[in-house]
């Protein structure tokens, strides 16, 4: 994985490479502090893309 957003003190956001899309992109997921203890995480985005717009949208709501 590879990290592309901390938000501090919560969450981590990273590309995970071994999850690809139909169109071969990689997905990013949302990882918790405890992931090194329980390996959870959660699908955000399909692609790097996808979150960049995501971002850029909840930043124009603001």
């Amino acid at each position: 994985m590879v990290k592309v957003l901390s938000s501090g003190y919560g969450p981590s956001f990273s590309i995970d490479t071994s999850i690809k899309n139909e169109n071969g992109e990689f997905a990013v997921v949302e990882t918790e502090l405890s992931f090194k203890r329980n390996g959870s995480k959660k699908i955000v985005a399909y692609s790097f893309a996808e979150l960049l717009l995501q971002e850029i949208e909840a930043s124009l709501e603001e």
